[in-house]
């Protein structure tokens, strides 16, 4: 395992987006300390993703789909602990993972808030309905 992951963190390249990078709307995004302990992933394992940073805020917000691939492809490598993740891109054994949905629907408001929070849910909450189409 030491050297798959060893392997696995030479394949490592942190995004160079731009600083003001924002998803499409119905984007379901998560957090990042979210997407780390539900999928195993690591702080250089998370740089490599596009992600939307809040202004004035320390919030950012890294696509569920994005994070899915890039469990998977550890998984592959061979740099996730098999016990933990029995199957590519879900979460460890009994994760529930807190989403978000990319909002546009609040134009008028005076403090904008373009995430809506769809709370803690377990992971076949998640695949039944907002997962239908993967």
């Amino acid at each position: 395992m030491k050297t798959a992951k060893e392997e696995w963190e030479k394949t490592l390249t942190a995004w160079d987006g731009p600083s003001d990078f924002k998803w499409l709307t119905d984007t379901l995004g998560m957090y990042k300390s979210d997407a780390k302990t539900a999928f195993g992933l690591t702080e250089r394992d998370m740089a490599t993703l596009e992600h939307e940073s809040i202004q004035s805020s320390p919030k950012t917000f890294f696509s569920l789909a994005s994070v899915r691939k890039l469990a998977t492809a550890k998984f592959a490598a061979g740099a996730l602990p098999l016990e933990e993740f029995m199957l590519p891109g879900r979460p460890k054994n009994g994760a529930n993972v807190r989403l978000f949905e990319k909002t546009n629907k609040t134009p008028n408001r005076r403090i904008r808030s373009n995430w809506y929070d769809l709370g803690p849910m377990a992971w076949v909450v998640v695949e039944a309905f907002y997962l239908k189409d993967d």
